[in-house]
């Protein structure tokens, strides 16, 4: 694989689309300090003939053909937090790859990539991993990737009641810097 794109488009997407009130209005800010992303402050910074959306547009179209001609892709978030990286996941899947080769750019594909397929990438006895358990089948929708159920990282397993406990201190955290 060779390097690509250092952006990805999750965060492409974000800044090009600043204005749309889903991005705007998404419930998962909650988990970030006030004035994280000053939407008014971008206003003035925002300038739509800087072909930021065009250039997202180009980058997302372009994802099937990269896949076909052997370009190895890898999810990203650019971001902290999974949540970023559940929407790279779908914006794949939107691009026109399968859930299962979406699924892979965030998995075998970066252990290819740094050539460590034989400690990473897959689930094998021997290698290591951190595992999220869900509720439905990612490769039937891949939006059932945010349906966890558990996760197992770094040997810890942390079921439904400790993740949520987990989002509750972050969120809590997220408040109190805004005080």
């Amino acid at each position: 694989m060779t390097p690509g794109w250092r952006q990805t488009l999750v965060v492409q997407r974000l800044v090009s689309y600043f204005d749309d009130p889903d991005i705007q209005n998404d419930p998962r800010q909650r988990y970030l300090p006030p004035g994280s992303w000053d939407w008014e402050g971008a206003a003035n910074w925002y300038d739509p003939d800087r072909q930021l959306r065009p250039t997202y547009e180009h980058r997302f179209r372009s994802i099937p053909d990269l896949h076909q001609a052997g370009v190895g892709i890898l999810a990203g978030s650019d971001m902290d937090g999974g949540f970023p990286q559940h929407d790279e996941l779908a914006i794949f899947v939107d691009a026109g790859l399968t859930p299962l080769e979406a699924l892979r750019t965030a998995t075998l594909n970066p252990a290819q990539y740094l050539e460590k397929t034989d400690s990473l990438g897959t689930i094998e006895e021997g290698k290591l991993a951190d595992l999220v358990l869900l509720e439905a089948n990612p490769l039937e929708d891949i939006s059932n990737t945010q349906k966890i159920h558990a996760v197992v990282a770094n040997g810890r397993y942390l079921d439904r009641q400790a993740l949520d406990r987990l989002l509750s201190e972050v969120e809590q955290a997220a408040n109190s810097q805004g005080e």
